[in-house]
C-alpha cells in the first residue's frame, strides 16, 4: 500500500529526501530542496523526468521498482538530467562510460526529457 506524503511537510533545507513507497508521480518538486543530495524515490509512480531542473545537486538517488525504472535507458536519462554531480543510482555507482555517454549526448536530448519524454532507443532507425 502506498503512503500519502505531502512534500509540504518535507524541510526545505533537507539534504535527504524519502518519498518511497509513495503515491508521488513526479519529480518536478525537487526545486524545492536546494541542498537535496540523495533521494529515495523507490516504489514510487514516477513515470519521467518532466519538470526536473538540472542545477539540482543530487548525488545519489534510488528510483528502483518505479515505472520510470522499466526503461532500459533510465540510468542514462537520469546522468542526463542531473550532470556529473550523479554517483550513483539505485546503491550502485555509475560508471565512466555511462557518464562518457550521457555526457556526449545531453545537448540534444536533454530538453526532451525535461519535457517528459522518455529515451526508448539510442539509435533509432
Amino acid at each position: 500500500m502506498k503512503q500519502k506524503i505531502s512534500i509540504e511537510s518535507i524541510p526545505v533545507g533537507s539534504t535527504f529526501v524519502d518519498i518511497s513507497c509513495s503515491s508521488i508521480a513526479s519529480l518536478s518538486f525537487l526545486s524545492r530542496f536546494p541542498h537535496i543530495v540523495t533521494l529515495d524515490a523507490s516504489r514510487t509512480q514516477i513515470t519521467d523526468l518532466k519538470g526536473v531542473k538540472s542545477f539540482i545537486p543530487i548525488t545519489n538517488i534510488k528510483i528502483a521498482a518505479t515505472p520510470f525504472s522499466q526503461s532500459k535507458h533510465y540510468r542514462l536519462m537520469l546522468l542526463i538530467v542531473f550532470g556529473s554531480k550523479l554517483a550513483s543510482i539505485d546503491d550502485f555507482s555509475v560508471s565512466p562510460q555511462e557518464r562518457k555517454h550521457a555526457e556526449s549526448i545531453h545537448g540534444s536530448l536533454r530538453s526532451y526529457i525535461y519535457d517528459g519524454w522518455v529515451i526508448s532507443k539510442l539509435n533509432p532507425a
